[in-house]
Order: structure tokens, then sequence, then C-alpha cells
């Protein structure tokens, strides 16, 4: 058995289509009258939450809040002694 294959990841946005700053807040920041806070690239690419977060979903879920599905066999399919006779039928004499 393979490997799930992971969905698709969307496309970034392009920088015409994000939201654009106010000039104010650009010259604020480029003056340094905003400090901005420095950010650590481990805490960018940190996906320890999320695995937290699915570990915890999967301990916690109730298996009791499932209903219960009866399954309906069925044959679509024809059986061997049906295929014989259609053909017969189908051949003319």
């Amino acid at each position: 058995m393979s490997a799930p294959v992971p969905p698709p990841q969307p496309e970034p946005p392009k920088i015409e289509d994000l939201p654009k700053q106010s000039n104010e807040l650009q010259d604020a920041i480029k003056s340094g009258e905003v400090k901005l806070k420095k950010v650590d690239e481990k805490d960018i690419n940190d996906d320890s939450g999320a695995r937290d977060r699915a570990l915890y979903g999967i301990k916690s879920f109730n298996k009791n809040r499932l209903s219960h599905v009866t399954m309906d066999e069925k044959n679509i399919l024809p059986d061997a002694e049906t295929i014989r006779k259609e053909k017969e039928e189908m051949i003319p004499e």
C-alpha cells in the first residue's frame, strides 16, 4: 500500500493582489518610527503546533458519536449462466 498523496497546495497570491499598505505606515517603517518584531526563521517554518493539534484531535475523537450504517450488498454483475444465455439469444441460428 502506498502512502496517501497530499492535496495540492494553493498558489501563493500575486504581489498585485495583496492588500496595499498606507503611505503613512510605509513611511513610518522606513523612518524607523515603527519597530517590527524580529522573527526567527525556525518560528516561521515550525509546524509542530499543527502536528500537536492533529494528535489531540485523534486522541479526543469520540467514536461513540458515529452512527451505525447498514451495508446492503448489491450484485450488479451478471453471473456466468446469465451471460451465456444472453449470448445464445443474440446469435441468430
